[in-house]
């Protein structure tokens, strides 16, 4: 860098929890040279983000009107509360998350005195079960928001040619780089003293085969097509591990009273404990950017079960690393699951399949380096 001085880069998010989107950013955030920049992360209020970011030593800023749905007021407030920071701050860079709070950081950042913004898509607002009413708006206002970013950035590839063949962005405009997990860390937990660890604490039986879902309880994750898929594997001898929390939390709770085949786990800050433990992942979401949970579970070289949509299918192979099933239908990934908890071979291959791949593709530190390229691209381009 020519300029002696840190580098100022705000990101801008939406929830203080500790979902997919949160974590692939502090993975890249925990990666930064804290001598070359100077982050701030804005978000609505406090939570198990700004607690993992105090932990880390990275400012943060609280806008409570920044909301999910849309009001007027609060995000009229909202713009103008990130217009007077990104102006009294001067930031070099802006990096903005999610669809809503990322259309307000974009409009803000260029008010704000024409600062390059970048945009991570973790999955466009609209997706195969949105109604063509909702996709055409929303499709208008990222069309919208695209004029105001110098570089969006994709986690799976169809939805980045989906882009641009819906001239949503300029081919120009866009690039993918995957969501990244911590290879180092995996070696050091993946190990069968932890296996056996996790499964006595949550008196899991050591031999039984483990089906596991990790993630928030509530409409994205399909939790009402999971409780049918645990219900049609009752004849099937595996055992459920849920692992999140959610609105949807409550409902299972009541459903599976009793029953020892499924161990409702509920919020884990560190999900790395239980992966080793696990036989298998399995993710019936609607819709996906590119699940976290699912590279964390293949670098752990767990075959993998999940629904058809983009985003599953940018690191789910079918038959290849995993299976992948269509979205609602719980006889369809009852049956991926007997195929694969019946077949060991096959176990076994899409185990090292898995493994083959995040190192191929999902390995935290080269896509770390590919957004920091675009980072150093965006701030020495005299534009």
């Amino acid at each position: 860098m020519l300029n002696r001085r840190k580098v100022k880069i705000c990101h801008l998010q939406l929830l203080p929890i500790m979902s997919g989107v949160q974590r692939a950013m502090l993975e890249f955030l925990k990666r930064l040279d804290p001598q070359t920049y100077e982050v701030t992360v804005v978000c609505r209020d406090e939570g198990d983000l700004t607690k993992e970011l105090r932990n880390l030593g990275i400012h943060f800023q609280l806008i409570p009107s920044l909301q999910r749905e849309i009001n007027v007021w609060k995000d009229a407030h909202a713009l103008w509360r990130l217009y007077r920071l990104f102006k009294r701050e001067k930031f070099d860079l802006i990096h903005t998350h999610s669809s809503k709070t990322g259309f307000l950081g974009r409009v803000a950042g260029r008010l704000g005195g024409g600062v390059r913004i970048i945009h991570t898509v973790q999955g466009f607002p609209f997706h195969e079960f949105s109604g063509r009413f909702s996709t055409l708006v929303y499709s208008w206002f990222e069309k919208l928001a695209g004029t105001l970013t110098y570089q969006v950035v994709f986690v799976n590839n169809e939805e980045r040619a989906y882009a641009i063949e819906k001239r949503i962005l300029r081919p120009d405009q866009v690039r993918t780089i995957y969501n990244g997990v911590d290879l180092a860390r995996v070696n050091i937990f993946n190990q069968e003293v932890n296996r056996q660890r996790f499964r006595a604490a949550w008196s899991i039986p050591t031999d039984a085969f483990v089906v596991a879902f990790v993630g928030r309880l509530w409409q994205q994750k399909d939790p009402q097509t999971l409780s049918r898929i645990i219900t049609a594997c009752a004849v099937l001898p595996v055992h459920f591990l849920i692992v999140g929390d959610g609105p949807y939390l409550a409902h299972l709770q009541t459903a599976f009273a009793g029953q020892k085949r499924i161990t409702l786990a509920g919020w884990m800050e560190d999900p790395f404990q239980m992966y080793p433990a696990i036989d298998v992942l399995l993710l019936p979401s609607l819709w996906e950017g590119l699940s976290i949970t699912l590279i964390e579970a293949m670098a752990f070289g767990k075959p993998l079960i999940a629904s058809n949509i983009k985003g599953n299918r940018e690191c789910v192979h079918h038959g290849y690393n995993g299976l992948l099933c269509p979205p609602r239908q719980a006889d369809e990934f009852k049956k991926a699951i007997q195929t694969i908890w019946q077949d060991h071979f096959l176990y076994k291959t899409m185990s090292k399949h898995c493994l083959e791949l995040a190192r191929q593709s999902f390995d935290v530190e080269q896509n770390t380096r590919r957004l920091l390229a675009l980072y150093e691209e965006q701030l020495g381009y005299d534009g």
